[in-house]
């Protein structure tokens, strides 16, 4: 039965990686779950960077995370993948047999190559590759595929070959073992002539230690003494495979039953350590000793196994309550030891464990064995003067073990009310008693009488420190800390009896500390150390009575969530935490200097830990025992520090853009990442994922590291994580170096170039210098020529200026000139035609009008002279005339209003002889007001609202253009005509007084009585198109269409007769139309849109409408029906759609707006 529990415990280590041997020996597993091509190994290999090579059907290369397989018969199909051994090499080359045949495989480039040459059995040494064949040893040249022989001899077979030193060989044959100088072409020795020589080893001091296909098993000194192990057909050691040597000199040798350790005497005699093998369940064909010091084994089948016997000195206890020489108990607490070294282990549940100083024999005392009240320790104290052993039992106070005796006591709790139910949390050793924190209070316990009472008097302070006590310690200062749930973290002077200060407990505001403390060790001069439930390692500054605290972020703790603290046998900080332990040097007092990590992880076995679990420091053995969750594990912090550095960090791979790079499918990698320092990559390959490995295998590896890309970070990066990924690197050179956490001077450095794209290279970018160079060069000449050229053009531009300023100023000379002469010409000619026009004036009209004629001519001459300097001016040609119209017109009759009153007239002029020859010309027939300004004149204008208007375009104060247009604009006088004179007549004059509204421009001078002709022709219109608007105001009269000449009348009065004749008839229609006026219907059709634009019948609904809204207006009383019917439609319904879709309302809204109308005018 014990052997099936047995089993099965060990079936449950292998499931997480770990082979346990004994307490001692602890190994990690690598298979095909690591990407190993099969579960087995016949040779192992270790290369310069550490990473491991195994050779089985494929060669296999394990970098501390993941395995690469090389697959011989992808390169070589002649060859079989199988029985792949024998290797050796150098730190850029190994060379290996696969089917006697050599194979070199280039370790930078990952390349194999196969030179040709065959042999039995291969050795590197003295940088040469030296090889046995048949009867002969051969030195290989790989490089041309050729062998040399240095040493032969017919008598023998050769199979195996060991190098010495000093050009000396071990040589196995198939009849013993000879040991040949090559340098005296002899042999020195021979031994085991009738052996056939299987396996051969020299060790560290010489010793060649060989196996014979015979079973036998022996070992040859340096001076050629030989020790048999075994006998031929002997049963000590069973079939061996192999041989190692580790670190302590050790003999490991694998054989067909399993592993064995042989161990040197001091007289050189080896002796084996055991008839009984190590993993005795499979056979070991190839064994590896490190750098490090890690043993490699490889069985023919199942997982290959690795560990350090000497660095990972871990001891583990399993509980397991069926079996009796086992750890007991699911939480393992509060540890002891005693003078002899016995180790009293508290459990909840299974009683006290002791473990022997040996810590191979396990027994027990529960309340079966020794009458314990209860198996529920809760905490242990040894007492070295007395030997007794104080125990803890839940919920039945404290109890004392006489080591001598065996018995047990109950310590008395009389004057404590409960004392049945009392619950001892700790035993705090202090002076010469023993301190008790309880849910109670803290009581104390006199050692040597074993009196108990309470350890403070006041009962106030003895209630204070009552509760669920967390803690206690007292420090070298007397000093009690007390931390409790419900009171925080306090300290009482044990002298005064008084509390000294309150801290909280990180919840409540103004607390000192920023969380509940679980665990407190240290003095005052060393420094008081205090583990939190969450926020790390706090350290007492007394001064300032505060805190300091060292985190998970400072990487002195392997989490924040702390469990216990105390003091190693070296002085060092032991701190539980949720993950695992940290050890903190304390080299320097008060300060730790860095850490050391164990993380529960890399443990031999799934661990885990608890607030209730302990942690003790031995001083006998001096090593650190650390309780958990259904376990036990010990270390020695010396061991676990002992220098184990020989090993590397490299980078074992590289994806850009999410693709893996390798040698052999990429022209930027020219090696191996792993022996790469720099690697330059396009502009378009940045986004690069780096892997980086170690070949540091001990279990203690805390595996923590940081990394920072110099030129692109500024700080270093924390991880666990073995790859790095940067996206979109810029052009631009990179150094990208990763150190380990806690031992930064191992570190491994990548440069990493970023080429510049073609068009930012550097002959690029001189290019890009030369042509702005070049270009600014241009712009410098452009510009110079420029503004020489500006400095000619401006020249040139003020020689013309000035030449159009001479021409200006003549031109407005003349202009000027031109003007003075036209203003007395103007008075002139109107008096002249007063002259004339008197028809009491008689004698010397025709001398008179010879000079009308006369100053006419002139008055032409000076227009054609303003006509040419304007075409000069402004290179505008014009056509001369005359303009001043023919003076023999007849004057029409004078024109009044209807009850015989004159019409009003408004001269605006600022010249008083023009006013007073205008005025003496309309007096008769006008009654006249003046004005000399636009300013006045139209504050007259909207005063007398005259009938017609005369002004001046050129005024002093303003422009008659100008005036002309506020009047027009004005609501009181837009209806006033206007008339606009000017001396100097031009055609842009003449359309911005148009635009401005005037009904006539006049150019002096002019003809009084042209002048008359259009005055009265304006007011006469005028005063028609008044009239008649009041009228049709008035009538709402139907306006007839117009027509153009007689035809046309003749036929639109036809028509409208017809259309009138017929008004009231619905049967009506364009075919009737058409008969009544003697005409076809497309004739009709095309001579009424000729004439009105519309179709016959567009025609006769406009009329009908138009009829409509006079009968609408005019009989008010009519209804709508029958002005439908009178209209000639027989539905009055869509009369009245047709009514508003042309007039846009109702016939009856129509009717109502037309009522208010009058109304309104009415009113």
């Amino acid at each position: 039965m014990d052997r099936i529990r047995l089993a099965i415990w060990t079936f449950m280590l292998l499931l997480f990686s770990v082979t346990i041997w004994g307490d001692e020996i602890y190994f990690r597993s690598l298979g095909v779950k690591d990407g190993l091509s099969q579960p087995s190994s016949i040779a192992i290999w270790q290369d310069r960077l550490g990473r491991i090579w195994l050779g089985n059907n494929a060669v296999n290369c394990y970098d501390g995370i993941s395995t690469k397989v090389i697959r011989l018969s992808e390169y070589f199909p002649s060859l079989e993948d199988a029985n792949i051994h024998n290797f050796c090499g150098n730190d850029s080359t190994l060379y290996l047999l696969a089917e006697n045949n050599i194979i070199c495989i280039d370790l930078q480039m990952r390349q194999p190559f196969m030179p040709k040459i065959t042999a039995t059995a291969i050795c590197y040494s003295d940088n040469q590759l030296y090889t046995v064949e048949g009867h002969s040893l051969y030195r290989c040249n790989i490089r041309s595929g050729e062998k040399e022989i240095l040493f032969s001899d017919e008598r023998y077979v050769f199979t195996l070959i060991t190098p010495i030193g000093d050009n000396q060989f071990w040589i196995g044959t198939t009849t013993g073992v000879l040991k040949v100088d090559l340098t005296e072409k002899r042999i020195i020795t021979t031994c085991f002539q009738k052996e056939n020589i299987t396996t051969q080893f020299l060790d560290s001091e010489s010793r060649l230690w060989l196996s014979a296909k015979s079973g036998l098993a022996a070992v040859v000194s340096p001076n050629g003494e030989s020790i048999v192990l075994n006998d031929s057909g002997g049963s000590s050691i069973p079939y061996i495979h192999c041989f190692t040597e580790d670190t302590r000199g050790i003999i490991w040798v694998g054989t067909l039953a399993g592993l064995y350790r042989i161990e040197m005497k001091t007289n050189g005699i080896p002796e084996i350590m055991s008839n009984q093998p190590y993993m005795a369940e499979t056979s070991i064909t190839a064994l590896f000793t490190d750098r490090q010091g890690n043993l490699w084994i490889g069985p023919y089948y199942g997982d290959i196994r690795y560990g350090n016997i000497d660095l990972d000195d871990f001891k583990c206890f399993y509980s397991d309550e069926k079996v009796e020489d086992r750890l007991h108990g699911t939480v393992i607490g509060s540890m002891a030891e005693d003078k002899e070294g016995n180790l009293y282990v508290a459990s909840e549940g299974s009683g006290i464990n002791v473990l022997n100083k040996n810590r191979e024999v396990i027994r027990h005392i529960t309340k079966t064995t020794h009458r314990l009240p209860d198996n529920k320790i809760r905490a242990l104290w040894y007492d070295e003067q007395t030997d007794n052993l104080f125990i803890s039992v839940y919920k039945n106070g404290l109890y004392v073990l006489d080591r001598k005796t065996g018995r047990i006591k109950q310590i008395d709790f009389s004057f404590f009310d409960s004392a049945s139910q009392l619950t001892i949390e700790d035993i705090v050793p202090y002076r010469d008693m023993l301190v008790l924190p309880s849910t109670q209070g803290i009581f104390k316990l006199d050692r040597e009488n074993l009196h108990t009472s309470y350890l403070l008097d006041d009962s106030l302070l003895q209630q204070k420190c009552s509760g669920n006590i967390r803690t206690v310690y007292i420090d070298d200062k007397d000093r009690l800390w007390v931390s409790s749930l419900e009171e925080g973290l306090f300290s009482v002077d044990l002298k005064s009896q008084k509390v000294i200060f309150l801290y909280g407990d990180g919840l409540q505001k103004g607390s000192r500390i920023p969380s509940a403390v679980n665990s407190i060790c240290g003095d005052s001069r060393n420094g008081l150390f205090m583990s939190t439930l969450n926020s790390g390692l706090l350290l007492y500054n007394e001064e300032k009575n505060d805190f300091s605290s060292y985190r998970e972020q400072d990487h002195f703790l392997l989490s924040d969530v702390c469990y216990s603290v105390t003091r190693s046998f070296y002085r060092n900080l032991i701190v539980t935490t949720d993950k695992g332990v940290s050890i903190l040097d304390m080299s320097v007092k008060k300060k730790p200097l860095s850490a050391f990590h164990i993380p529960l992880s890399n443990l031999p076995a799934p661990l885990s830990l608890s607030g209730d679990c302990g942690i003790y420091v031995s001083p006998m053995d001096r090593n650190v025992y650390v309780g958990t969750i259904c376990g036990l594990f010990s270390f020695n912090e010396q061991n676990l520090n002992r220098s184990g550095r020989n090993y590397s960090l490299f980078f074992s791979s590289i994806s850009v853009n999410n693709q893996l790079l390798t040698p052999a499918n990429s022209d930027f990698l020219q090696q191996d990442i792993a022996f790469s320092r720099k690697i330059k990559l396009p502009y378009n390959l940045n986004t690069i994922s780096l892997t980086f490995s170690t070949s540091n295998y001990l279990l203690s590896n805390y595996g923590q590291y940081e990394y920072k890309m110099e030129g692109l970070d500024e700080l270093w990066i924390t991880t666990s994580n073995r790859t790095i990924t940067y996206s979109s690197l810029r052009p631009g050179r990179y150094n990208l170096i990763v150190r380990e956490l806690d031992n930064p001077q191992n570190e491994v450095l990548l440069e990493i170039i970023i080429m510049y794209p073609f068009w930012l290279s550097w002959p690029m970018i001189l290019l890009y210098v030369c042509v702005t160079i070049s270009i600014i060069a241009w712009l410098v000449w452009f510009n110079k020529t420029k503004t020489r050229l500006m400095l000619s053009l401006e020249m040139k531009k003020m020689e013309v200026e000035q030449m159009d300023k001479l021409n200006r100023d003549n031109q407005q000379f003349l202009t000027n000139i031109s003007n003075e002469f036209r203003k007395p010409l103007t008075v002139i000619i109107a008096i002249l035609n007063n002259i004339v026009a008197d028809a009491a004036v008689v004698a010397g009209k025709n001398r008179i009008g010879k000079v009308l004629k006369q100053v006419v001519y002139l008055q032409g001459l000076i227009t054609r002279l303003q006509t040419f300097n304007r075409e000069e001016q402004e290179d505008v040609a014009f056509s001369f005339g005359n303009p001043v119209y023919d003076a023999e017109s007849p004057v029409e009759e004078v024109i009044g209003t209807e009850d015989n009153t004159l019409y009003t007239m408004l001269i605006i002029d600022s010249d008083s002889e023009i006013r007073a020859s205008l005025k003496e010309t309309f007096s008769f027939a006008y009654r006249l007001i003046e004005a000399e300004d636009t300013k006045e004149g139209y504050l007259i204008a909207l005063r007398e609202l005259p009938d017609i208007i005369l002004s001046e375009i050129d005024m002093a104060d303003g422009s008659g253009i100008e005036l002309c247009r506020m009047i027009k604009a004005h609501v009181d006088t837009l209806h006033i005509p206007v008339i606009l004179m000017t001396y100097q007549p031009s055609p842009e004059q003449q359309i911005q007084s148009i635009r401005s509204g005037a009904d006539d421009y006049v150019v002096k001078p002019f003809f009084m009585d042209l002048l008359q002709h259009r005055c009265n022709s304006l007011v006469r219109n005028s005063k028609r198109i008044l009239s008649r608007y009041i009228k049709q105001k008035e009538e709402q009269d139907y306006v007839p269409l117009l027509a153009t000449n007689v035809q046309e009348k003749r036929l639109l009065d036809t028509a409208t007769r017809v259309l009138e004749e017929h008004l009231e008839d619905p049967e009506f229609d364009i075919a009737r139309w058409a008969k009544c006026m003697g005409m076809g219907r497309t004739s009709l059709f095309n001579q009424i849109k000729m004439v009105t634009g519309m179709t016959p019948n567009d025609y006769i609904v406009s009329f009908k409408m138009d009829r409509a809204k006079l009968l609408l207006s005019d009989e008010s009383c009519c209804p709508i029906a029958e002005v439908a019917y009178r209209l000639g439609y027989s539905d009055p319904i869509y009369f009245s759609r047709t009514f508003k879709k042309h007039v846009g309302v109702s016939p009856m809204q129509y009717r109502k707006n037309m009522l208010v109308s009058q109304k309104e005018e009415v009113s």
